[in-house]
């Protein structure tokens, strides 16, 4: 007989967990070994028995569920945390990404959905639902649109930026790199443009924000 993945539901609500429970329990490949309304409950039901998967909500009375996550992850790192959340803007998609969860669909996830993400952390796999998939699709474009500013400058327009933020001048830049000065204004310019800056004041705002420069 196949091994039944234990589960543990972690959420303040009880009308919610009994819903989770009354669901999950329809497939024979489950059992439900805890139910706990908060980090108190959930600490002491891993002293007891230790689950494959917790189904864990964001949004809880006292310590979060990205905070239990975390404490999760680092004292019982055999466990796959699923978050199962109405709280499933960008800002809390990106904290419970860091937190460590093995995957995440929202609350009107269908029951079909929640028991394959569940099947498919437990192997090993993450799991994220269609809404959440695209949510995270758009935060890493968005980070590398953000990100990569600095990947767009060359080697010269870097060593350029770290003059002009030392107050230097055209004419001293270009005596530093023997370049004429009408190439370092060319070459500040362009770095503007690709910076989508307006001007020097700008300019060293973003290379303190970059750590091109030290504050």
């Amino acid at each position: 007989m196949q091994q039944k993945i234990k589960i543990t539901l972690v959420d303040d609500h009880e009308l919610v967990r009994t819903s989770f429970k009354l669901l999950l329990e329809l497939d024979n490949r489950f059992e439900i070994i805890g139910e706990c309304a908060d980090e108190k409950d959930y600490k002491k039901s891993l002293e007891n028995m230790v689950p494959d998967v917790v189904i864990m909500d964001i949004k809880l009375n006292g310590v979060s569920g990205i905070e239990l996550c975390k404490y999760t992850v680092h004292q019982y790192p055999s466990i796959n945390v699923l978050f199962a959340s109405a709280n499933s803007d960008n800002h809390h998609i990106q904290l419970a990404l860091k937190s460590g969860c093995k995957g995440f669909v929202s609350k009107n996830c269908s029951s079909s959905e929640l028991n394959e993400a569940i099947v498919q952390i437990y192997h090993g796999k993450e799991y994220y639902s269609k809404d959440i998939s695209e949510k995270i699709i758009e935060l890493f474009a968005h980070g590398q649109r953000q990100g990569n500013k600095n990947e767009k400058l060359s080697i010269r327009e870097i060593e350029i930026i770290k003059l002009l933020c030392e107050g230097k001048d055209f004419a001293t830049i270009g005596d530093e790199l023997a370049i004429s000065p009408r190439t370092v204004e060319t070459h500040k310019k362009n770095i503007l443009t690709k910076l989508q800056l307006n001007n020097t004041i700008e300019l060293v705002k973003y290379a303190i924000r970059e750590k091109i420069i030290e504050e």
